[in-house]
This record gives structure tokens, sequence and C-alpha cells, in this order.
């Protein structure tokens, strides 16, 4: 699996934070669970993992990465971060990811059929494909922006303060 590190990670990556610097943001996008970023390793649960999406999976950080973790972690250093890829021996969980070409043609062709369906609307094969790609979209949506979890006082809390009761 190659990951790629993107601008939006790196401006919205925290430093000296391995659970969520730059790489860490990489790495959810592409569907692994719990990702700990370390000079060191690199830890995460695959959806689809030999056994199982519960057990961790631990790789020894590559070089390059651990000297980029350094670098990025230094003081100023940040500013001038650039985007950059590296190969984790394993398959990536899922084939849409937010941030690769396939995302934004994913995203320009469901634009396309919503932008149909509001003027002309959409024949019986454009609505199966419009969605489909409704589904994937939240899908990719859900798993890399998870909505928080809510115990039930904190949901009711919200719920009188919102006035949903």
């Amino acid at each position: 699996m190659i990951v790629d590190v993107t601008q939006d990670d790196i401006d919205n990556g925290v430093a000296n934070d391995c659970r969520n610097c730059a790489i860490v943001r990489a790495l959810r996008r592409y569907g692994l669970l719990d990702p700990i970023v370390t000079v060191v390793n690199i830890k995460f649960r695959h959806p689809d993992g030999p056994d199982g999406p519960d057990a961790q999976l631990v790789f020894d950080t590559p070089e390059r990465v651990a000297d980029w973790i350094e670098w990025y972690d230094g003081p100023e250093m940040r500013d001038l971060a650039t985007p950059f890829k590296f190969a984790l021996p394993i398959a990536a969980p899922f084939d849409l990811v937010v941030g690769t070409p396939e995302w934004a043609a994913h995203t320009a062709r469901r634009a396309e059929l919503i932008q149909k369906k509001n003027r002309a609307g959409l024949n019986a094969v454009e609505t199966d494909e419009y969605e489909r790609l409704q589904r994937e979209s939240g899908d990719v949506i859900e798993r890399t922006s998870p909505r928080p979890k809510l115990d039930p006082a904190d949901r009711a809390y919200l719920n009188r303060v919102l006035g949903n009761e």
C-alpha cells in the first residue's frame, strides 16, 4: 500500500502527537483504524487484517519516514514540510480514498448527476449510479470522519439544549 501524505494532512496534522500527526491523518484516509505513528513503528488495526479487525498490526517505521517525523516535529520546521509518499507492506483496505484522483473522479461524476437530477431528472440507469455513488461517498466520509459517539446522558443533554425533546 502506498500512503500519500498530502499538504492537507501536513497543514491539519498535529506535530509531536503520535495519534493526530500528518501521517496518522493519511493512514485514516485509507481506512486504517486507530493509527499510531512514531519514529520507531507504525501501528494500526486493518478492517481486513489477517487476524481480524481487532488485531493490531505493527510495522517498523521506514527510515525516511522517521527522518521526516523528526523534522516535522522540530521547532519552526512544520511550515517547510512538503507532501510525500511511502510504502507499507499491506494492501489498502479500501479502493476509494479521499484526496486521490479516484476520489476526485468519483466526486465529479456524483456532482454531475446531482446537477442533472435537480435540473432535468435522471433515467433509471443514472438513478442507480447516483444512488451507488451516494452510498460510496457516505461510506468513505463515515470511515474517514466518523460522527462522535455520544453516551445516552450526553445525547439527552444535547437534545434538551437544542429543544429536541
